[in-house]
């Protein structure tokens, strides 16, 4: 039950308190020292309460969120967690194109035992939080767990195929709830170079869609930015 000193989750954009629950729940009597989360926030508050002595590393690609996340943690006294503003850039894995953080390997510590995946926001890359797995899958342990979350979208859906796709043996889903997937590295592997037709048609689908709205954004900044030559 949330005090007076912690941050509600069940406001706008946040987690929910009970799926934070359900979290809290899967991750009763596992060895949490380190954390690393996707989409900063209330959640990130409420981990550093909890796990007080983990080393916790949440990325954000929102400079706005991010600040308002470091004031948070700054209101609630909590010091053991490190932000990361890391914006999105195109990745290539397998090759598979994704839109997602743009992270280096000196930001993640090693042997990770969680992994909470809120972000990049989708409609802004459709399959980033598919990626994520695939940059964190050689940090976490195996016995790690991984929370996604908005498991009732269709997308988020095949995210976990993808998943377990990829890591056919390495991977396990250990409970779905309606909104909320947590699955556990069962053993290192490395990722499997051909998944299936389905994956890559998948990703390679995302890949046209993101390509068609990179491309009508950018041109919306450039008729921008000469509607403004035009009028000097």
């Amino acid at each position: 039950m949330k005090s007076k000193t912690e941050p509600s989750l069940d406001a706008p954009w946040a987690l929910g308190e009970k799926k934070y629950n359900l979290i809290l729940k899967a991750l009763d009597n596992r060895r949490v020292e380190k954390i690393v989360e996707f989409g900063s926030g209330t959640s990130t508050v409420r981990l550093a309460q909890d796990y007080p002595r983990a080393e916790i590393v949440s990325f954000e690609h929102d400079r706005k969120f991010q600040q308002e996340t470091t004031n948070l943690l700054k209101r609630f006294k909590v010091s053991n967690v490190c932000i990361h503003y890391r914006p999105l850039k195109v990745a290539c894995f397998f090759p598979r194109l994704f839109l997602t953080y743009s992270l280096q390997e000196n930001m993640l510590p090693r042997n990770l035992d969680f992994s909470l995946i809120d972000g990049p926001v989708e409609r802004q890359t459709l399959r980033g939080r598919e990626a994520v797995l695939y940059l964190i899958f050689p940090f976490l342990r195996v016995g790690a767990l991984i929370a996604l979350d908005d498991y009732h979208r269709k997308s988020e859906q095949a995210v976990v195929r993808n998943w377990l796709a990829t890591y056919k043996n390495g991977l396990g889903v250990i409970q779905e709830y309606e909104d909320l997937v947590i699955l556990e590295k069962t053993a290192h592997q490395l990722p499997t170079r051909f998944p299936g037709v389905s994956v890559l048609k998948d990703n390679w689908s995302i890949t046209g869609i993101l390509a068609i709205r990179t491309f009508h954004r950018e041109k919306r900044k450039l008729n921008g930015t000469l509607n403004k030559w035009i009028r000097k």
